[in-house]
């Protein structure tokens, strides 16, 4: 599975990216404690900090939730994937684990993409409500685009418009052997995973997927929209 953004699909997005440059560089800083977090983690190829396919979400629950700051994950998101994501599994266990500890009361809200989405999947299987609680309990939202392990019936599937057109399909990560997020994240209506019409990568077994679809949740306001109202909901919870 090779998940990249072609040259021109990054040229595009780089003109959604509207963060300024010292926001773009307290992201990859910020230890401080807040209300609350929002952790990104980004997909393959994407340039550190520039939060491409879910700025809008971000800048939605910021101002809408006050106190929060942005927290994009330091990883080499690379398509060398046999080492990028164990790098990031290893970055995001650890910065979960300093954040619970140095912030006991903030909330947690995570946020990835593509390789980010495994990223995130991974490491939900060793947070858990009997195995490191109080990390899992500090996480109140995760919300997965084009997530590899989409799997298929999940009550958290929606497609870019918050409908099930996508919901019984299986991501390309799921196909080769791997794990999707615990239920308990289900049950406890922590997550929200959506899923693109034929995305090649989290709907890969839909007739036509594509890999441009894959990229659409960039561009797509719809999307943000879906993913800031979910986050902005669990924070004010």
């Amino acid at each position: 599975m090779k998940l990249t953004f072609t040259a021109a699909v990054v040229a595009v997005a780089l003109g959604f990216a509207n963060a300024s440059p010292a926001e773009l560089a307290e992201r990859a800083t910020s230890t401080a404690c807040n209300n609350y977090k929002l952790v990104t983690v980004r997909g393959t190829y994407i340039p550190q900090n520039l939060s491409l396919g879910y700025e809008g979400m971000l800048s939605q629950t910021m101002a809408a939730v006050s106190g929060g700051r942005v927290h994009d994950l330091i990883y080499p998101a690379s398509d060398d994937f046999a080492t990028s994501v164990p790098k990031g599994v290893t970055a995001l266990t650890r910065y979960l684990s300093n954040q619970v500890k140095s912030c006991p009361s903030q909330k947690l809200a995570l946020i990835g993409y593509s390789q980010g989405a495994e990223v995130v999947d991974r490491v939900t299987q060793y947070v858990l409500p009997n195995k490191n609680a109080t990390i899992f309990n500090a996480i109140r939202s995760i919300v997965l685009l084009g997530d590899p392990q989409h799997t298929p019936g999940n009550s958290a599937n929606v497609d870019s418009k918050g409908g099930n057109s996508t919901a019984q399909y299986s991501g390309s990560g799921l196909l080769q052997g791997g794990k999707a997020i615990p239920q308990a994240y289900n049950k406890a209506k922590k997550l929200l995973n959506i899923c693109a019409d034929k995305d090649s990568v989290c709907a890969t077994s839909e007739a036509g997927s594509n890999f441009e679809a894959h990229c659409s949740y960039i561009q797509d306001a719809g999307v943000q929209k879906l993913g800031s109202k979910f986050i902005i909901a669990k924070l004010k919870a």
